[in-house]
């Protein structure tokens, strides 16, 4: 199943990454719309659920972008700033967060940057919410840390 809608996926957005991030999504959308459903209504309905993510993948990139700009100038105190600024600022959280366990950064990732609550988020790796709030928890604070120490030396 998902060999297909990858394949359908990776047609309209053309970039393998993203089209894995969509086929992902999709499947896990499907599935928790339709857990009592045959192989053939799955198939035709994750294909549907990726098809339709991968042509909104533009519009909500654009909006993520606009997000991250309005942030950064709330937070920078600055009249705007540029994508290759937010770009690099993704390459520093990206750098960060590969400091983590592997747990801390499933959770924060599913969290964060897919925008899952915490019960969608323990669904989706297996375990309690209760353990989804401490590896959050855990993470952020090294993220914090790590900040801090980056921000102290002068980044």
């Amino acid at each position: 199943m998902a060999d297909r809608v990858f394949g359908l996926v990776g047609r309209v957005v053309r970039d393998r990454d993203e089209a894995l991030d969509i086929t992902q999504e999709a499947i896990i959308r499907t599935y928790r719309q339709c857990r009592s459903r045959e192989e053939p209504a799955l198939l035709a309905s994750a294909i549907k659920t990726g098809h339709r993510l991968a042509l909104n993948a533009p519009r909500d990139a654009r909006r993520r972008r606009e997000h991250l700009n309005e942030a950064a100038t709330e937070q920078a105190g600055t009249a705007g700033t540029t994508i290759d600024e937010d770009f690099q600022r993704r390459q520093v959280i990206d750098a960060a967060l590969e400091q983590l366990s592997d747990r801390q950064q499933q959770a924060l990732r599913l969290r964060f940057f897919a925008d899952l609550s915490i019960a969608e988020t323990a669904a989706v790796m297996r375990i309690s919410e209760g353990a989804v709030k401490v590896h959050l928890a855990r993470g952020l604070a090294r993220l914090r840390e790590r900040f801090e120490v980056e921000l102290s030396k002068g980044m």
